[in-house]
């Protein structure tokens, strides 16, 4: 019983780090961050026998998204961790090995980009999103061209309209 429970406090804090690094990572844009509410709404596809999307788009939005997102992410990682923990002392015995926790949790991660991401619809490795990123990323760059190109009174009221809709 000891070993189910430290499964589940290692499932919960290894998936807040990762979330804490996504966070870090997509702050700095190596990443595109974690989309819970795609989670949930992926989820509540599953319970509806849905796995896979041909585009993110086909997932309709659902009431209450963001918190079966958040279930649904954590209850992975904590079914991810419980295993570990049991099979590494079923295997090898004793506390298990950081080093080797940290390949687990990596090899989940990269196994991720080449299940999870392509049943919702982003692609391998999550290429579909990736080059949806960029190609918003270069119409920026391009509207903040333009915007310093226009007088000062045009990008005045461009900059009020931008602001008002995002």
């Amino acid at each position: 019983m000891d070993l189910v429970v430290t499964g589940v406090v290692a499932g919960v804090l290894g998936t807040l780090v990762m979330d804490l690094l996504n966070l870090l990572f997509a702050r700095t844009g190596m990443l595109s961050k974690i989309d819970v509410g795609m989670i949930g709404r992926m989820a509540v596809g599953w319970s509806r026998g849905r796995f896979r999307y041909g585009h993110p788009s086909e997932m309709e939005q659902v009431a209450n998204e963001m918190l079966y997102g958040y279930v649904t992410h954590y209850t992975i990682g904590v079914g991810l961790a419980v295993p570990y923990v049991l099979g590494w002392d079923l295997l090898v015995g004793g506390p298990a090995s950081p080093v080797w926790a940290l390949a687990y949790g990596v090899a989940t991660t990269v196994a991720s980009l080449f299940f999870v991401f392509p049943s919702m619809g982003l692609g391998g490795r999550s290429r579909l999103h990736l080059r949806e990123h960029r190609e918003r990323q270069n119409a920026q760059d391009w509207l903040c061209v333009t915007y310093q190109a226009l007088p000062a009174n045009e990008a005045n009221v461009i900059h009020t309209l931008i602001s008002i809709n995002l």
